[in-house]
């Protein structure tokens, strides 16, 4: 899995009920990785890893490189957009020659 989107949801107040996400994947921004559009899901970020859980994916229009869900829970307010890379260079992190994101 390869992180293609990041971001962060925060609120100074509780959530009740569910909240529903909607976001655009341009896939062709994977700087020459090719990822399978068929596993895109929102992640939530447990602060050692990433969880789908309190996640539900409503939609995924892989054609229009669209996906909407919905979360019962902020956690800590970090999301991501993962995806199965399935060929191609892997993406390093700024600065760093030996991780990957």
């Amino acid at each position: 899995m390869e992180i293609k989107l990041h971001l962060g949801l925060h609120s100074k107040m509780a959530m009740k009920g569910s909240a529903t996400i909607t976001i655009n994947f341009p896939l062709e921004l994977s700087r020459g990785e090719i990822y399978d559009p068929q596993t895109v899901k929102l992640y939530r970020s447990t602060g050692s890893g990433w969880t789908t859980d309190g996640i539900t994916q409503v939609t995924l229009d892989v054609g229009k490189g669209v996906l909407v869900s919905t979360v019962k829970t902020l956690g800590n307010g970090y999301f991501a957009v993962l995806a199965t890379q399935v060929s191609g260079p892997v993406t390093p992190e700024l600065g760093s020659h030996n991780h990957v994101m």
